[in-house]
C-alpha cells in the first residue's frame, strides 16, 4: 500500500487509549490490531502530497466503528455494590475459541463477567457519571450502537476484547496474547448489533529475522451472544496478509476494512467479496453497515461515499460537487457527515464546511444541510446528534461539541478533570459516553444547554 497509512490512534482508549500499531515488515514487529481504523487523509496538510500519516494532519478526522442508552441522571447506569467478597476472584473460565488451530491462541470466557478487573460508575454532577476503578491498563472504549460498548484492554500479558453491559459488566470476552515470544501471533476483533456478534481471528507468521511475513490468514464467525461458545466459522481467507482494522455486522453480513486499503463483505453462505475493488487503489476509511449494505469513504483525488449491496458491484453512493465527504458517522437511526469545500492544497484546510444529516433508503443517501461548521474532527453520531472534539469559541478550551441535528443547535461538554479530550465513544438520546486520556465519563444530553 502506498505510503504509511496508519498513524498511532489515541482514542474508540484510555491511557493512550486506542494506540494502534500498523503492520510494517521491519524487524520482528508484531501487529496489535484494534477494532477501529486508522485514518489516511487524501492529502498531507503541509505538503499537499497524497496519503501521508493522518497524525500529521491537525484538521484530520478519524474513523468511527460500534454506539448506548440510559436515563436522566439516576437513569444513567449506576455502579455495582462496592462491597465484594474477599478471597481470590472467580475464574473467567477461558477456553480455546472455535476450531482455531493451536498456534492461534484466541480464547473465549465461559464466565465473561469475571474476565476483567471491574470498576463502577460514580456521580460527577447533574446528569454526569465518571468511571471509577481500574482502567484496564492500555485500553480503548470503542463505540456501540445498541446500548453496550466494546472495549479493548490489556490485563497481564493478554489483549482482551470485551462487550460491556450498561452497568460495566462484560457479557462477552475474548483474549489473545498481547505479544509472543515466537514469530507467530494471532489477533482477535469483534463487533455486535443486538444479539448478533461477529468475531474475526487473524494469524501472522514472520521469518526468524522478522523481515518477511511467511503466512497469514483470517477466519470469520457470526453468532449470537448466547451461542458464541460453539460458534463455527462462516468463511476463511487464506492467504490474508492485510491487517483487519474495522469490523461491523448486520443480520446477515460481516464487513471489514483492512489496512485502510480494502473493504470486504462476508456473505451468509461464506462467500467473500472485496467490495471496494471497483475503486482500487483508492483508500477505504470510516466503514459502516447501513442495513445489509457496506458503506465507506473512498479516498482518491476526492473523498466520496461508496457502497456495496449484497450481490451487486460497488458504486458511488454520494459525493460533494467540488468537495469532499468528511467525518462520516453512523449511529442508531442517525447518519451525519461533513461536506467540505475550498481545500487549500498547501495546508489541507477547508475554506467552507457544512454539517449534513440524511437517510439511506437502500439505493440513495438523501441529505439535508444542518449548519455551517468552523472546525472538523472525527465524527460520532447517534440519537439525533453529531459530535466531535473542538476548541471552544473562547479560543482556548478543548471541548466535546454536540450538535443537535434537528435544528443545528450546539452544546459544549468540557473534558472532565481538565484532562485532554480523547474521543466520543457513542451518542444516544439519553446517554453519551466520552473518553479523556485518563478516564471515561457519561452525560445525559437532556441536562445540556443547546444554543
Amino acid at each position: 500500500m502506498e505510503g504509511a497509512c496508519c498513524g498511532s490512534r489515541s482514542v474508540h482508549g484510555l491511557v493512550p487509549l486506542r494506540a494502534r500499531t500498523c503492520r510494517i515488515l521491519l524487524g520482528s514487529l508484531v501487529v496489535l490490531l484494534s477494532s477501529t481504523n486508522c485514518t489516511c487523509p487524501a492529502y498531507c496538510p503541509t505538503t499537499g502530497e497524497r496519503y501521508c500519516d493522518a497524525q500529521l494532519d491537525p484538521d484530520a478526522g478519524r474513523d468511527a466503528a460500534v454506539r448506548r442508552d440510559g436515563g436522566r441522571d439516576t437513569g444513567l447506569d449506576v455502579g455495582r455494590d462496592a462491597d465484594q467478597d474477599t478471597g481470590p476472584p472467580p475464574a473467567a473460565g477461558w477456553e480455546h475459541f472455535g476450531d482455531l488451530p493451536a498456534d492461534c491462541r484466541v480464547d473465549v470466557a465461559t464466565h465473561p463477567e469475571y474476565a476483567l478487573t471491574l470498576g463502577d460508575w460514580e456521580s460527577c454532577g447533574l446528569g454526569c457519571l465518571r468511571w471509577r476503578g481500574p482502567l484496564f491498563g492500555w485500553m480503548d472504549w470503542a463505540t456501540g450502537i445498541d446500548g453496550r460498548v466494546w472495549i479493548v484492554a490489556r490485563e497481564t500479558s493478554y489483549r482482551i476484547v470485551a462487550l460491556l453491559g450498561r452497568d460495566g459488566t462484560p457479557v462477552v470476552a475474548l483474549r489473545a496474547p498481547s505479544r509472543s515470544d515466537d514469530h507467530v501471533h494471532c489477533d482477535v476483533s469483534a463487533a455486535s448489533r443486538g444479539d448478533t456478534v461477529a468475531v474475526t481471528a487473524q494469524l501472522y507468521e514472520f521469518s526468524a529475522d522478522g523481515m518477511r511475513q511467511l503466512r497469514g490468514w483470517g477466519r470469520f464467525y457470526r453468532s449470537t451472544i448466547d451461542e458464541l461458545m460453539s460458534a463455527t466459522p462462516i468463511a476463511t481467507v487464506d492467504p490474508m496478509f492485510e491487517g483487519i482494522q474495522t469490523v461491523d455486522v448486520s443480520a446477515s453480513r460481516i464487513a471489514i476494512e483492512t489496512d485502510g486499503s480494502l473493504a470486504w463483505a462476508i456473505e451468509p453462505d461464506g462467500a467473500v467479496t472485496i467490495a471496494s475493488r471497483p475503486f482500487y487503489p483508492d483508500y477505504v476509511q470510516e466503514l459502516h453497515m447501513l442495513g445489509d449494505d457496506v458503506v465507506w469513504t473512498s479516498w482518491g483525488d476526492r473523498v466520496r461515499l461508496a457502497h456495496a449491496q449484497p450481490g451487486q458491484v460497488a458504486d458511488i453512493l454520494y459525493e460533494v460537487p467540488d468537495g469532499d465527504v468528511r467525518s462520516f458517522a453512523v449511529g442508531t437511526d442517525t447518519i451525519a457527515w461533513v461536506e467540505a469545500r475550498e481545500r487549500d492544497p498547501e495546508t489541507g484546510a477547508y475554506g467552507h464546511m457544512e454539517l449534513w444529516t440524511g437517510t439511506y433508503d437502500g439505493e440513495r443517501l438523501i441529505g439535508r444541510r444542518v449548519r455551517d461548521l468552523t472546525q472538523r474532527g472525527r465524527g460520532s453520531a447517534g440519537g439525533g446528534y453529531y459530535g466531535q472534539i473542538e476548541i471552544h469559541p473562547d479560543g482556548v478550551t478543548q471541548v466535546y461539541a454536540i450538535y443537535r441535528l434537528s435544528d443545528g443547535a450546539v452544546a459544549y461538554v468540557p473534558s472532565i478533570d481538565g484532562v485532554p479530550a480523547q474521543q466520543i465513544a457513542y451518542l444516544t438520546e439519553t446517554d453519551m459516553l466520552f473518553q479523556t486520556f485518563e478516564t471515561v465519563f457519561r452525560i445525559d444530553p437532556r441536562t445540556l444547554t443547546f444554543e
